[in-house]
This record gives C-alpha cells, structure tokens and sequence, in this order.
C-alpha cells in the first residue's frame, strides 16, 4: 500500500507521534513518501536521517512540471467542489488566503506525488495538510484521512465542516476534541468522525521506575515542550517559589526551545528562583529519556491560552513519562483527563493555578514506596491498553484497507 502524507516541517522536533506513525506503517509493508510544504530542515538526530530521505520538499521556483501541475487544477470537478465549499462553508479571510495558498502548492507538488501515486493520504492536523488531502481527493480520487489534534480545532480551520464529511476518514484525539467540537462547529456531523488517540512506541520506553526515590535528596522536576504560553511553564516556576517557601527542596528542569525562552528567563530572574530552575533548551529524545530516568516527577502544567484561543490535546509527554515509569502530574484541561485518572495513574492540578500545582506536586512527592509503585503501574497499563503506537497503528492500517477494499 502507498501512502502520502503531508507536512510542513519535516522531519519535526515536536510531532515524533507522526515520525513513529510512520516507521510503523513501514514495518506493517507501507510504502511511505512525505510531501513537505517547507524547505528540508535541519536534522539534528541519526533517527530522522531516514525520515528525511522519505520526504519530497517543496519544489523552488517554477519549472514546466509545476505548470502542469497546476493546469491540472481546472479541472470542472475540482473547481466546482473547490467553489461550493467555500460558499457553503463561508472561511474567514485569513482562512481563504491560506485555500489560495494551498491550492497553489498542491499544484507545485502534483507531479512528484502522481509519480508516487498513492493509494490513500494521511493528514494530521486539520489545516493545511487536510487542505491538500482533500484536494488531492477532488482531483484524483485519492482517500484522504484526516486526524485533528489541538490548535486546528480550538482554534478553528478552514472547510472544517466540509473537511469532515468528505474526508475518507475523519479522526479525533480525544473525546474532549469531540465534544468542542459538537459545540462550537455546530455545522460539522460529529457522527462522521471516530476518536483515534496518539500513542507511543513501547520497546524504547521500558517500564523501570526509579528504585528508591528516597536515596535523592533533591527530587527533580522534569518538564518538556516547546516554550510556548499552552505550555505552562510560567505557572511552573512561579510553583517553585512556593515549594521553597514551604521548604520543599526540589530541581526543576525545562527542556525545549521557543518564543516564551525570553519572557521565561526574565520570570525565573524576576522570582528569584535562579537556583531551583533550569532551561536547558532543545535536547534529543535519546537525551530526554536519559533525564526522564532520574526525574522523581513529570510535570505538564498546561493552561488555555486566551490570545491565541488554543490549548494542548494530550501531550505526548505525558504518555512517554506514564510508560517509562515516571510519576506524572498535569492538569484539568483538555483531554489529558482521559489520560490520567487523579491519584490513581497520576495526578491532576487546576490550570494556572500554582498552589493547586504545588499541591499537586506534594502529593506525587509524599507517596509510600507501594502506593508510587501502584500509580506507576495503573500508569503503563493505560498506555498499553489505549496508547500504544503499534496498536493505533494497526489499527489506522486496518482501517486504510477497508477504505481501498482490501479488507483482510
């Protein structure tokens, strides 16, 4: 089976959801190409060497191939499912500038993926890959699944409705996903779409919890993500003040790269909480698991962010912490409910609420030896039973032949 899947920037620093996705579909006897909207970026792992070669980069300039390419999009076909779309759908300008420019690109990548020719593509994200999915459909019939996550529902996307009831496929993250969008895309037939969480691979992340978090005399607070405002991070160093008044000794670590490194380095100075608080910038997740291994918790702090109008899904984060073993807390928000069950496989906060984190915290940190191993164990089997990459995988592949008719 050939499968396209569509990008922007790939491979990415932070969707190793789709990077594993991927691999597996390999493994499972997939033909895999991804097209990519933007120029090759830098590859700063052995492991995305390969992910790279699989990818076919936006084309710079115009060439005669390009020009077919986008003769072929006036075709009657198209342009009427194009036009009744957007005037049934009625995008907003930003939205329509972004159809215009996504049409012009699919006319530049047409050639290369007609000499793919895939059977099926795969969209993550409801924005622009679903765009060139879709269109991809209109034009040659190809199926084209669609998975939407966070910021392409919180925040809205073009054709959504339309999105949803022609795509081959439509999933979801999270039930949390479904009922927003029940609610706020009242257009959109929520019977059509199918709840489809993300995963991760369980061969690397074995399940070995620390052996005797009592021998550290400073725990460690382990978060990752891009800094971004969703993220929490603030709420994060603001709780660690609190702990060193309640005379709580702790380390907190902050891995990733992002526009809020400025405003959160000021924050850490502004506190005075220089000596319980790192950022340590981008690491590679060989490096990331090294320091989830020595961590005594996990924490994922996520609010809502109002300017952009958009929250977190459910951190993939948070799975890899659940299945390697490391104690998690997060908050009430979005789908990571779903996720973790408080005081059973982890532990929940109210978002931008430091004393709720601190508490939070404490209660991760104050757990007799049996009761942490009991968490850290409800933990993994939520991940095996709901989260496992070769499971969802599977089950996407399945579901990929029974849109072909290749049902086994």
């Amino acid at each position: 089976m050939r499968v396209a899947y569509f990008s922007e920037i790939f491979p990415s620093t932070s969707e190793t959801w789709v990077h594993n996705e991927i691999t597996e579909l390999i493994r499972l006897g997939c033909d895999v190409k991804v097209f990519a909207t933007w120029p090759k970026p830098e590859i700063k792992t052995p492991e995305n060497v390969d992910l790279a070669a699989l990818t076919e980069y936006r084309p710079e300039g115009s060439n005669l191939r390009s020009t077919f390419g986008w003769l072929s999009l006036f075709r009657p076909k198209f342009l009427f499912k194009l036009i009744s779309s957007l005037l049934k759908d009625k995008p907003t300008p930003r939205h329509f500038a972004q159809i215009v420019r996504d049409v012009l690109m699919l006319g530049k990548l047409l050639p290369r993926i007609r000499d793919f020719q895939p059977e099926a593509s795969v969209c993550h994200f409801a924005g622009t890959r679903a765009n060139l999915g879709l269109m991809l459909q209109w034009i040659d019939g190809t199926p084209c699944v669609i998975k939407s996550h966070a910021l392409d529902i919180f925040h809205g996307s073009a054709l959504l409705p339309t999105k949803v009831k022609e795509a081959s496929r439509f999933y979801t993250i999270s039930k949390y996903n479904l009922g927003f969008i029940r609610k706020n895309h009242p257009r959109v037939d929520v019977n059509r779409i199918q709840v489809h969480p993300c995963g991760v691979p369980l061969a690397p992340l074995p399940f070995e919890p620390m052996r005797d978090p009592a021998i550290i005399s400073k725990p460690t607070l382990l978060s990752v993500g891009r800094l971004v405002p969703m993220k929490g991070f603030d709420v994060l160093i603001r709780t660690s003040l609190i702990l060193t008044q309640h005379k709580v000794d702790h380390q907190i670590i902050i891995i990733g790269y992002g526009p809020e490194e400025s405003r959160l380095k000021d924050l850490i100075r502004e506190l005075g909480v220089e000596d319980t608080v790192e950022l340590l910038g981008y690491k590679t997740p060989t490096e990331v698991h090294a320091y989830l291994k020595s961590s005594s918790l996990f924490v994922m702090p996520c609010v809502w962010d109002k300017k952009a109008g958009t929250q977190d899904g459910i951190p993939v984060a948070l799975m890899e912490s659940m299945a390697s073993g490391t104690l998690v807390v997060s908050t009430r928000l979005s789908g990571i409910p779903e996720l973790i069950e408080n005081d059973v496989s982890g532990f929940l906060a109210d978002p931008e609420d430091s004393h709720s984190l601190f508490e939070a915290i404490q209660r991760g940190l104050s757990l007799t030896p049996q009761r942490r191993i009991d968490v850290l164990t409800a933990a993994r089997k939520k991940i095996e039973l709901n989260h496992d990459t070769k499971m969802l995988t599977q089950q996407l592949f399945d579901d990929l032949q029974k849109i072909l008719g290749a049902e086994p």
